[in-house]
């Protein structure tokens, strides 16, 4: 993922997920000391929103337009604090918004994972 966000060019991104991936610092750190990327989160009434509909709706199979709008104002309010790209950092969440939804890159972080894992089994590398 990181070099997903450092082929565009980038260094401030926000973070969409469940609360424990936007608020565990796992994440965030991992991709400061390793990537120099910073990451932004929403605020904690947003984190709580945010994860709910992970949760209350995707995982259900529900898609809730006012969601979809509600995602986006997130966003937009990441935006303004300062981040030039998205990370979808739960499954779900690309079942909501997609780059069609976004005025920022959004990178998927399912998407980008799966690329990864096929392009080094299919690599002659071998990685232990």
């Amino acid at each position: 993922m990181a070099d997903s966000i450092k082929a565009r060019g980038l260094t401030t991104i926000g973070l969409l997920g469940t609360q424990f991936t936007m608020e565990k610092p796992f994440y965030k750190e991992r991709m400061k000391q390793h990537h120099g990327i910073d990451l932004l989160i929403p605020t904690e009434m947003d984190r709580e929103r945010v994860h709910n509909i992970i949760f209350d709706e995707l995982c259900v199979g529900t898609i809730c337009p006012k969601s979809k709008q509600y995602y986006q104002s997130v966003i937009d309010q990441l935006e303004e604090q300062g981040a030039e790209g998205v990370i979808l950092g739960c499954t779900e969440i690309p079942l909501l918004i997609t780059q069609a939804d976004s005025r920022l890159p959004l990178f998927d972080s399912t998407k980008l994972h799966a690329e990864m894992a096929i392009s080094r089994a299919l690599s002659d590398k071998i990685i232990i």
